[in-house]
């Protein structure tokens, strides 16, 4: 077969939208100088032919184009418009009733406003010498990215045990059981709870225990609350695992747990916060970022199903003692590392997030540290707190934190008098 320079434009955009819009040749009974391309996914245009003739020539073709087009849609059980790209030197273009007709060139486009659809399409027009060599360049690349996507799917069904999953829930089982089983000594479920890491504002204020703000998320002292996090965090992280990979969960879940805590720090009183809801709320938003970027929300039962999800999510921050202001501050981290992380194919979006992430660690670390009240004051609680770090040998560490608390607890004793 003769490869020439209007072949190769031709399979330059295919390429395009197979790789980065997950369309896929149709077989159909074509000409030399047309490509059909389908994608049963894409609510919009599921069938677009590409064609290196004239906008002008679908005049004498127009009636085998729309039954090609119709065939197609009833195998897809799908009703849409037919979408025609031309890849061709005219200037301006001849409109369509039943069809959206775009022109498009290296340099420009005419007609349908391709680019707000397929964004970076025209790119995919890059300039060549050979075009039998660039053809088969192409065919070559759209080979190995079905390999692929064929080794990557493998890798998904292979990949049984969420290895890093399963090893956050180990230690918040761990926490867990050393939690009760320090509260078996010192009947203060509380202090036992602050004495392994949960948030507590005043010391995070007076004493400048900001680690706190992450090793909250492995705490959990009530056995529901542990049970609930667990399954949530076995079957969201599990699913960023297979789609991000083990590395890019973690930074979702971890950055997300201190984003809600830092959020709980700024807008609540003095508090303990403990427990893995902000990290879950994180892949959560990642995971919403990752279905919109792959355009599950088209579909019906995804629709149905991610509804109660959020539904569920959103009743819950209504619930007594539950902290709404950490799940939003860990939904929107994990939403931002959701459009870094997707393969968008929009670098100035990805960009963007990277900003904000930077912007959002930036001020509420600036915020955090500007914090200086504590209200209201638990005094028992601290020193509980501080006798339980001396029964684990951490006695300048208790010390310390003593000083620190009634230092404040005296100066505001003063201002009151």
């Amino acid at each position: 077969m003769k490869i020439d320079d209007s072949k190769t434009r031709l399979m330059q955009v295919a390429a395009f939208l197979i790789k980065n819009h997950s369309y896929q040749f149709v077989s159909v009974q074509q000409t030399e100088h047309e490509i059909w391309l389908g994608n049963k996914d894409n609510a919009d245009y599921p069938v677009i032919r590409l064609t290196s003739q004239q906008s002008s020539a679908l005049y004498f073709d127009r009636n085998r184009v729309l039954q090609v087009h119709s065939a197609i849609c009833h195998v897809f059980k799908r009703e849409a418009r037919l979408l025609q790209i031309c890849i061709s030197d005219e200037i301006g273009f001849e409109a369509d009733d039943e069809i959206s007709i775009a022109v498009m060139q290296r340099d420009q486009s005419y007609g349908f406003a391709i680019q707000d659809v397929f964004p970076g399409i025209q790119r995919s027009l890059t300039p060549f010498d050979n075009p039998q060599l660039e053809y088969a360049m192409i065919l070559k690349e759209l080979e190995l990215n079905q390999k692929s996507k064929s080794n990557h799917k493998k890798r998904l069904f292979a990949s049984k045990w969420p290895v890093a999953s399963l090893a956050v829930m180990g230690i918040c089982i761990l926490v867990f059981a050393a939690c009760h089983l320090l509260n078996q000594f010192h009947e203060d479920q509380i202090s036992c709870a602050i004495a392994l890491g949960a948030y507590y504002k005043a010391f995070v204020v007076l004493n400048h225990d900001y680690w706190r703000l992450l090793t909250a998320g492995f705490v959990h002292v009530d056995v529901l609350h542990l049970v609930m996090n667990m399954l949530a965090l076995y079957n969201m992280g599990r699913f960023c695992e297979e789609v991000f990979g083990p590395k890019k969960m973690l930074t979702i879940l971890l950055t997300s747990i201190v984003s809600g805590s830092m959020l709980m720090h700024l807008t609540s009183r003095n508090t303990v916060g403990l427990g893995l809801s902000a990290g879950i709320y994180g892949l959560t938003g990642a995971f919403l970022i990752y279905a919109w970027s792959k355009g599950f929300f088209r579909n019906k039962s995804f629709q149905y199903q991610i509804s109660n999800i959020l539904f569920i999510n959103l009743m819950m921050n209504f619930m007594p003692g539950v902290a709404a202001s950490a799940h939003i501050g860990g939904l929107l981290c994990g939403a931002l590392w959701g459009l870094v992380f997707c393969d968008l194919k929009i670098e100035q979006l990805q960009r963007h997030a990277i900003v904000c992430l930077l912007a959002l660690a930036l001020f509420s670390g600036y915020k955090a540290y500007q914090e200086k009240e504590v209200d209201p004051v638990y005094p028992s609680t601290d020193m509980m707190t501080a006798e339980i770090y001396k029964s684990m040998g951490l006695d300048g560490y208790a010390e310390n934190l003593l000083a620190n608390t009634f230092r404040y607890y005296l100066e505001i004793e003063g201002e009151r008098q």
